[in-house]
């Protein structure tokens, strides 16, 4: 109500001026004989126009005002799950900056978010000196824009000279025209054990899917290619039935996902190759019936050895890239 009573304030203000000012030049450059008579005169026509005139400016000033109400909703919920991951998850541009660095950060080096936004080149300290020419060739390559999806494990050393086993794992991000713009990714903490089982050695590799994943459609098989995770974000992304919500063949999975594409045949044979190679990764976009946009990434799971323990299959809708572009 308070932001409709300001716009109606601006339009009689500006109606009120241009009223005058009419009157105004007719009396002065056009010898009118009366300028109170001019104003009478004039008022239906400029009653008219504040009319027009309101009407789109508040029509305008109430759309304006809903998107930017809907981009702060967005905002804090993107904020709001990329700010409470447990992992240190970073965007870096195109230069080597840092757009963003998570709270996390803090927990697991020691050190604030506001020096390594300050000065990125402190990784270079962060990490253990065993490990800092392969990780710095490999952060190079990603400035390079040589990678797709790659992962790296490394040792760092916190502000408080603890030593800490991390897993890495990174993406390049494009905007929509494909336009290199920086590198996303997660560094996970590794918390080993003499007691490690294969299933925990999974559920560990689950918990860095998540990482990188947090605001995306996310599905999960493991090595018997059975679905053993769909996330909410799935569901609604897919608009997947309740009969499909307990899914659990990878290849039913697929079929499900090329009977909402556009152009099955165009992806399909590719979908079917990465579910027959357990090492290969791929990324596209898919366009699906209703017209949206949906990026699809999907990269196999793997234990430091190489052992394969599963798949992920990541889905974003475009509309969500436009908040980390």
């Amino acid at each position: 109500m308070k932001f409709d009573i300001k716009v109606i304030v601006f339009c009689v203000i500006t109606i009120a001026l241009i009223w005058v000012s009419d009157a105004a030049l007719d009396y002065f450059f056009f010898n009118a004989n009366d300028f109170w008579n001019l104003l009478i005169k004039d008022a239906p026509v400029h009653l008219l126009y504040f009319l027009i005139f309101g009407s789109i400016v508040l029509a305008y000033a109430r759309s304006q005002e809903k998107r930017t109400k809907e981009l702060k909703e967005l905002d804090f919920k993107y904020q709001t799950v990329i700010s409470k991951t447990n992992d240190w998850e970073f965007w870096k541009n195109d230069k080597g900056g840092y757009h963003y660095i998570s709270p996390a950060f803090e927990r697991v080096t020691g050190y604030l978010v506001e020096d390594l936004m300050k000065n990125p080149s402190l990784i270079k300290k962060i990490i253990h000196p065993d490990d800092l020419e392969r990780v710095m060739n490999h952060l190079d390559d990603e400035l390079k824009n040589t990678l797709e999806i790659s992962d790296l494990e490394f040792k760092i050393v916190t502000q408080n000279n603890e030593v800490k086993n991390i897993k890495h794992i990174c993406q390049p991000v494009y905007d929509k025209r494909g336009n290199f713009k920086g590198i996303r990714g997660s560094n996970v903490e590794i918390i080993k054990s003499a007691t490690d089982s294969d299933e925990t050695l999974f559920n560990k590799l689950l918990l860095e899917a998540y990482a990188v994943s947090t605001s995306d459609g996310l599905a999960v098989v493991n090595n018997k290619r059975e679905v053993i995770v769909l996330n909410k974000r799935f569901s609604e992304l897919w608009n997947l039935p309740t009969n499909l919500l307990n899914i659990k063949s990878e290849t039913e999975l697929i079929d499900f996902i090329l009977d909402k594409i556009d152009d099955p045949d165009s992806i399909k044979d590719r979908l079917m190759d990465v579910n027959e190679d357990s090492s290969s990764s791929s990324k596209g976009t898919l366009t699906l019936k209703n017209g949206k946009n949906v990026d699809l990434i999907t990269l196999p799971l793997k234990n430091s050895k190489g052992e394969y323990y599963g798949r992920l299959w990541c889905f974003r809708e475009e509309t969500y890239n436009i908040l980390v572009v």
